[in-house]
């Protein structure tokens, strides 16, 4: 159920006098029980109880009501705004939101999902990109709705100007990189014993 929605429910009638019993307890006799505009202070287990003409109770029967609302993004995406094309698996983050059960994530042309889809922190790979800027958002939702994230604008900065990382200037972040980094300290390129 969703918030604002109409909750029924109902007993079989087997002749006896019927009791509801709500986890925010309300309580209602008879065998239908309609409860309107519910909100998630309403969701929980709930009793049904009979009782028979010698005042004997039933085995109280339960069920299991969740009251959804519509998801709310309260939070900015988390990730780098400056990445260099062929960039593999850059992280991009958003807290986890409230009632959430899916997250769709748009992302610039030419970049791939390779870890997380559908869920609230992603890996892309941006091998493909042929734009000098995009945008990052995602839409939380449930049944009861969605909302859209605020858009993380990305600057695909390494076609004409080094970025941080890329330190022979080839506009990709790589292994090469990396050797040059650890001779910097003194480390061959066999990696063995410093210098």
């Amino acid at each position: 159920l969703c918030g604002g929605d109409e909750l029924l429910l109902t007993a079989n009638d087997e002749g006896y006098p019927v009791t509801w019993y709500a986890p925010d307890g309300a309580v209602f006799t008879g065998l239908t029980w309609s409860r309107s505009g519910v909100t998630p202070a309403m969701s929980g287990t709930y009793l049904l109880v009979q009782e028979s003409e010698a005042g004997c109770y039933s085995t109280p029967t339960s069920v299991l009501v969740e009251v959804l609302e519509a998801p709310v993004i309260s939070t900015l995406l988390t990730g780098s705004n400056e990445i260099c094309p062929e960039t593999d698996d850059a992280a991009y983050f958003i807290e986890p939101v409230d009632d959430a059960t899916n997250y769709t994530w748009s992302i610039p042309s030419g970049t791939t999902i390779v870890s997380g889809n559908n869920s609230n922190n992603i890996g892309l790979d941006f091998n493909d990109v042929v734009a000098s800027s995009g945008e990052i958002y995602v839409v939380a939702s449930n049944i009861c709705g969605s909302d859209q994230s605020s858009p993380l604008i990305i600057t695909f900065a390494c076609e004409n100007t080094p970025c941080f990382g890329d330190l022979n200037n080839d506009g990709i972040i790589n292994t090469a990189d990396l050797i040059i980094l650890l001779s910097v300290f003194g480390c061959t390129s066999e990696c063995g014993t410093p210098d």
